[in-house]
């Protein structure tokens, strides 16, 4: 089923979300390993909160629930103007 309404708008801008934020922590860690040759402890645990933290998690579910709502058009999570006006 093709997605119809909102729903390209709110799936496509939560993958850009996703993007914009896996570039930023793949600068980080080439940065602290190559131009600063200083990849540590603290590095691993930063790259460990971002991949295991809540927010991070939800967001992944979120992002899954409003692509199978958006492709399947699912009652419970209608994607209209009401609830995302972009």
């Amino acid at each position: 089923m093709t997605m119809q309404g909102d729903g390209p708008w709110a799936v496509a801008v939560m993958w850009a979300v996703v993007a914009v934020t896996l570039v930023f922590v793949v600068l980080r860690i080439y940065t602290r390993a190559v131009v600063v040759a200083s990849y540590g402890i603290d590095d691993h645990v930063y790259n460990l909160a971002f991949v295991s933290s809540p927010s991070s998690l939800r967001g992944v579910m979120l992002e899954a629930v409003t692509l199978v709502a958006a492709t399947s058009g699912s009652p419970f999570l209608p994607i209209t103007n009401h609830i995302l006006p972009i």
